[in-house]
């Protein structure tokens, strides 16, 4: 049996999709909160509640990786996360599973080649078309980045039950599926 901070860890790509529509949701929270303070508690919106944590979780990885000296971003930290569950992933296999547009993603792959974290691979039937690898270096940096953000990941779920978990990523997902 697994134990539940390496299932925890397996869920790090779910987590970092969700991840992604926190950002969204919580840029949206600006047109909210004239109404809510007019009308309601914003400890009662949804909206507000799902962007202060994607807000507070942001913070709490950039501040590791800056202390530990980790020259990634988020959104390199991402791709990256992608890339360990299945390495050799299309740009634009990546950029559906980011919720990105092929031209943003290009712009964050470009300065992981930059930094030695990814290669670009063409396609052999289709020249347009790039597979992007990692390096021996973007491999090395799994386990660190992974202790990094699974830590944070688990004090932001600190104190959940196995089933209030199991609703709270089944509300996510469904939040995602009725906004794509």
């Amino acid at each position: 049996m697994l134990s539940r901070p390496f299932l925890s860890l397996l869920n790090l790509k779910k987590s970092f999709v969700c991840f992604d529509l926190l950002i969204i949701l919580f840029n949206f929270i600006v047109v909210y909160t004239s109404y809510i303070m007019k009308h309601g508690n914003l400890n009662d919106n949804i909206a507000f509640l799902i962007g202060d944590a994607s807000h507070l979780f942001y913070l709490r990885v950039s501040r590791i990786f800056r202390k530990k000296k980790l020259n990634v971003t988020i959104e390199q930290f991402s791709i990256l996360t992608i890339l360990w569950y299945r390495d050799g992933q299309s740009q634009q296999e990546i950029a559906n599973q980011l919720n990105r547009d092929k031209t943003t993603l290009t712009r964050v792959i470009n300065n992981m080649e930059k930094s030695n974290l990814v290669v670009r691979i063409p396609n052999r039937s289709d020249r347009r078309i790039n597979h992007i690898h990692l390096t021996h270096l973007g491999k090395e940096l799994q386990k660190t980045l992974s202790e990094a953000t699974g830590s944070v990941y688990m004090a932001s779920i600190q104190g959940f039950s196995g089933e209030e978990l199991h609703q709270l990523t089944g509300l996510l997902n469904r939040m995602i599926k009725n906004l794509k």
